[in-house]
């Protein structure tokens, strides 16, 4: 009789400590996340604190994850070491959990794989939806440091992920917050922004306003947007008509961008079926709706994607499937990415 499998992942990122356990057929048994702190009126943390919370943290969430899913004796363990797999990609808080997970990795004497906080996100995408792992696809990454176009391919352990479009100045997500604190919204100010919105709609009381026409190119500034939601503010429209309006303009600017590259005379860039939509800002139900509607339209239509809204923001349970597929492939890479 076969021993059963079980792999730990492990994410700090810069506002979640994430812990999940899956098993060998890549079900989630338990998946324990704690936002980080962030004072009110504040639109973020010092690296160092971060850090700090993270340590303090992180032995809660160990144990609610190792509990709920019945204190299995683990086979591998993965973390995210570094946001993504490029040269010189490094960010402070990842290296609480790469700490975190040599400690646990070193006293139960398993395997502990190194991979990326990016590729976590893709995983967590493609556990739902399986087709993916077996064909290139584009990504888009959007989260509230990442606004990223990616051509992705699996390579067994983890992805292959080459950047081709997306922001030059300011994220998605970044562009969320720093409006919703602007409006008096809790940091990080993603659900609390969607939530006004959708308040708004239910009361037939929404008036989307208008944004500046985006320009058609793979690669794109945000900044001009920020200043024109502080102007409508100031000029007295409602908050959620210029949430809305801002939701909708950053739905135009980013299929305006894939629209860009699918046109493209090379083939390489226009074979693609599918778009996988991945980070915290995916999770927006008003933008994920209008960005299906843009990619359908396309002369070549692109699938648009989507991890679970549960799995859109950081997590830890596509990193436990990449501890998986380390295992299972048979992978001795434990100090360095896992998708090298």
């Amino acid at each position: 009789m076969s021993v059963k499998q079980f792999f730990l992942g492990i994410d700090t990122s810069a506002y979640t400590t994430s812990v999940a356990v899956v098993d060998e057929t890549g079900v989630c048994l338990s998946d324990a996340r704690r936002l980080l702190d962030v004072k009110d009126g504040e639109r973020g943390l010092r690296q160092s604190e971060a850090f700090f919370q993270h340590v303090n943290h992180f032995p809660e969430r160990l144990e609610h994850a190792l509990t709920v899913a019945g204190h299995p004796k683990l086979s591998a363990i993965a973390v995210s070491a570094t946001p993504r797999d490029i040269e010189g990609s490094y960010m402070p808080v990842f290296q609480a959990g790469v700490r975190l997970a040599e400690n646990l990795s070193v006293a139960l004497g398993v395997p502990l794989y190194k991979t990326t906080h990016q590729d976590g996100h893709i995983m967590a995408g493609c556990q739902t939806h399986p087709v993916l792992l077996e064909r290139p696809f584009l990504a888009v990454h959007l989260s509230g440091g990442t606004t990223e176009i990616l051509r992705c391919r699996f390579l067994g352990t983890g992805f292959q992920a080459e950047l081709i479009g997306g922001t030059k100045d300011l994220s998605f997500g970044q562009l969320i917050d720093r409006i919703g604190v602007h409006l008096g919204l809790s940091f990080p100010a993603g659900k609390p922004l969607e939530a006004m919105i959708l308040e708004a709609e239910d009361k037939k009381a929404l008036k989307p306003c208008a944004f500046p026409k985006v320009k058609s190119a793979a690669w794109f500034n945000l900044s001009g947007l920020e200043n024109k939601a502080y102007s409508l503010i100031e000029a007295g429209k409602q908050p959620a008509d210029v949430a809305a309006g801002l939701i909708d303009c950053l739905a135009r600017t980013l299929f305006e961008a894939v629209k860009t590259l699918e046109s493209d005379p090379n083939p390489e860039l226009t074979a693609y079926k599918d778009i996988l939509i991945i980070g915290g800002v995916a999770s927006n139900l008003r933008l994920r709706a209008a960005l299906e509607q843009g990619f359908n339209a396309l002369p070549q239509p692109l699938t648009a994607r989507y991890a679970s809204v549960a799995d859109s923001s950081d997590n830890a349970v596509g990193v436990a499937l990449i501890a998986k597929a380390c295992y299972q492939q048979g992978s001795r890479i434990s100090s360095q990415t896992a998708g090298d």
